[in-house]
């Protein structure tokens, strides 16, 4: 379940059964379009088709879906704010773009999970290969601070700093906070980075990140995080498999 479009639309139909007119309202391309995506979920089982009248109604196939959920990283586990705030932009006249709603980066890392976890959670360890100053507070509620520094990351047209709250803090499964630019004020808002780890073997562990709250505005900042995290991700797993980013 790759396509971020039929994300959305399972979004949707979580919180009610609906006509491919109504999934229509919520995007930004053709009926066609809607169609082909309907009919990929149903094909897949994750999707049910029913006819009441001259309706088709679409409703989610939990038990299939739920079966799932490891595939489709995340979606049941997507915070609520988040969720909140997705169904509000429907309502106000927003749509979301194709792909512009969330970010996802998967690897396979040649270490344990304690390892893997500590490296993305320890605020000492996170300067070997990701914020040049970390500050994050290892519970519920705590505070995230992450600084780039412009001397240190030659992309960079000024210093940055990130803060935000953690969210979620389960050792060895999850990791998810806040994630909003004070240096930043034309993205001021909000967003939420969460990562996901499972051990595979003894040493080896799949890490799953996922970076959600953008809306159709934020195409711009959308790119550049998506760049910046497929080259975080990356020195994750170099620091975590040979000592160095």
């Amino acid at each position: 379940m790759s396509d971020d479009s039929r994300r959305q639309i399972l979004i949707l139909l979580k919180e009610k059964d609906m006509t491919p007119t109504e999934i229509s309202k919520h995007f930004q391309f053709t009926m066609p379009a809607i169609s082909t995506h309907l009919r990929i979920l149903k094909n897949s089982d994750l999707v049910v088709q029913n006819k009441i009248g001259k309706n088709r109604i679409y409703s989610l196939n939990r038990e299939k879906a739920l079966e799932m959920m490891n595939f489709f990283a995340g979606i049941w586990d997507y915070n609520l704010k988040s969720l909140k705030e997705f169904l509000e932009n429907q309502k106000g006249g927003k749509k979301m773009s194709d792909n512009y709603s969330v970010i996802y980066r998967e690897i396979i890392i040649n270490a344990p999970i304690d390892k893997v976890f500590l490296a993305v959670s320890d605020q000492e360890q996170l300067t070997n290969w990701f914020p040049d100053i970390a500050v994050l507070e290892k519970r519920e509620g705590g505070r995230v601070s992450f600084k780039f520094l412009k001397e240190n990351k030659k992309n960079l047209d000024r210093d940055h700093e990130m803060t935000g709250k953690v969210i979620k803090f389960i050792p060895n499964n999850e990791l998810s906070y806040t994630w909003n630019f004070k240096t930043k004020p034309e993205f001021s808002k909000d967003t939420i980075v969460t990562w996901r780890f499972e051990s595979l073997d003894k040493n080896k562990t799949k890490v799953t990140l996922s970076h959600s709250g953008f809306t159709e505005n934020d195409r711009q900042q959308y790119d550049e995080h998506e760049e910046g995290w497929t080259w975080f991700v990356t020195r994750l797993g170099n620091y975590l498999t040979k000592g160095e980013p």
